[in-house]
């Protein structure tokens, strides 16, 4: 039997919320990265809930809020300084 390289979802209906993130993130974040996102984020939540009515919800607002410090940021795309003169300075030239 192979392993699978898609991590476990502790829940079936988290699948949802992780096909919006990824389309969200296309291009930034693998599938697996948002799927480990919000199945810890799932996890941590459902450590301490008393009630798991809206868990699934929660997870996938929690994953969207703050990407964790494991997930590397994209760069931002560089561009020129612009610098513009005050008002006052632009009639004198």
């Amino acid at each position: 039997m192979t392993a699978s390289s898609h991590p476990v979802l502790p829940e079936e209906r988290l699948a949802a919320g992780v096909a919006r993130l990824a389309v969200r993130h296309q291009g930034r974040y693998s599938l697996e990265t948002v799927q480990r996102l919000i199945a810890d984020s799932y996890e941590q939540l459902a450590e301490s809930a008393h009630v798991s009515t809206h868990l699934v919800v929660l997870a996938e607002r929690f994953a969207a809020a703050s990407p964790p410090c494991w997930i590397p940021c994209p760069a931002p795309e560089a561009s020129p300084p612009r610098a513009t003169l005050h008002p006052r300075l632009r009639k004198n030239r």
